[in-house]
């Protein structure tokens, strides 16, 4: 599993990942993660970008995870979960959908 983030370095450095891994014999099947994406168009963008990059590949997954920095604050404050602070949080929704497909 390679996990990015969306912000300048994060892109510069998968791109170098990923131009190794193009070039590297692996018989196992690669997953990618991005992680605090942005929400808006901005974020679609962000994605965008991100899947121009690891597409290329052939993943067997890719995964978002969204930044939501005011539940992952409240809840480091208050030493609780993420459902218990915010149950439609963007952040505990993307990590609740990543459990249900490890699940499967």
């Amino acid at each position: 599993m390679v996990i990015a983030r969306p912000d300048l370095l994060g892109i510069h450095r998968l791109e170098q990942v990923c131009g190794l891994l193009e070039k590297t014999s692996i018989r196992s099947a690669l997953s990618f993660t991005l992680n605090m994406r942005s929400q808006g168009k901005k974020g679609d963008d962000e994605e965008a970008q991100f899947l121009a990059i690891t597409t290329r590949l052939r993943p067997l997954c890719v995964r978002v995870i969204g930044r939501d920095l005011r539940a992952a604050s409240k809840a480091l404050e208050e030493k609780a979960t993420l459902i218990e602070v915010n149950m439609r949080s963007a952040l505990r929704k993307s990590i609740a959908k990543m459990a249900s497909e490890l699940k499967r």
